[in-house]
């Protein structure tokens, strides 16, 4: 086995890793934010025409971003640690990377800061979706609010499609009954939710690795290859394989799209 392919393969393997502790985090915090963000919800009266509003007033989000900085941050953080350990070897350092080194910190900050940004805007997107159809349908705001709950931390896209999911069911499925309807509906929803809590903590992990490990190289004096999965790889990341940066050129680059 080649020097490369056993780098790659710790990378990897350092990747799934904090993969799995990163998307319990995110679980955790979202958990919290459907909390709040119900409670909000069952007080509230609403037009169809006041969506937006009802949406900024539902929750306190800067309690909700700032619930997600201090649950996901500390884990971002030891992924950084680890991932620039990693970087120091290649770059022949002798040293323990300082988890705690303003640098360090800061990019800690600025992932998860980014990420917390991005979910929250997200979700309240499709808060403000779901409120505009349940009034359009005449649905109470105590009703909308048990619809949306389970929709809190999906994109608008899977909102739609969690409707569409439920009008084919209503169509294909004249037979079953409310309650039937309503458990496929939730399965379905399950899965959405894995899936985007898996999207996010796959992504983030990736961009948190890549950049931690471009910290390493910037101390060492280093250059970055662009290596990928071999055969796992999509068609834009198989054709920049073998490819040369410079690390001021490598930053932002990975991940390249969403996993």
């Amino acid at each position: 086995m080649s020097k490369k392919t056993r780098y790659n393969a710790r990378m990897i393997a350092l990747q799934l890793k904090h993969e799995k502790k990163i998307q319990t985090k995110i679980r955790q915090w979202l958990e919290f934010s459907k909390t709040e963000i119900i409670r909000g919800i069952n007080k509230q009266m609403i037009r169809k025409d006041q969506a937006d509003t009802i949406v900024m007033e539902l929750t306190d989000w800067i309690v909700i971003e700032n619930n997600g900085m201090t649950t996901i941050k500390p884990a971002i953080l030891y992924a950084i640690a680890e991932a620039g350990q990693e970087g120091y070897k290649v770059g022949g350092i002798q040293l323990v990377f300082d988890m705690l080194h303003p640098s360090t910190v800061e990019l800690a900050q600025t992932i998860t800061a980014d990420l917390v940004r991005e979910v929250t805007d997200e979700t309240k997107a499709a808060i403000r979706l779901a409120i505009r159809d349940g009034a359009n349908q005449g649905k109470s705001m105590q009703q909308i609010g048990k619809r949306i709950k389970p929709l809190v931390g999906l994109t608008q896209k899977q909102v739609i499609a969690v409707a569409n999911h439920e009008e084919r069911l209503l169509i294909d499925k004249p037979h079953f009954t409310r309650a039937q309807i309503d458990r496929n509906v939730a399965r379905y929803e399950n899965r959405l939710h894995r899936g985007r809590a898996k999207t996010i903590s796959r992504t983030e992990t990736a961009r948190t690795v890549d950049e931690a490990t471009l910290l390493a190289y910037a101390e060492a004096g280093v250059d970055a290859e662009w290596v990928t999965r071999g055969e796992l790889a999509c068609d834009i990341c198989a054709a920049n394989e073998g490819k040369i940066y410079t690390v001021s050129e490598a930053r932002g680059l990975l991940p390249a799209h969403p996993n």
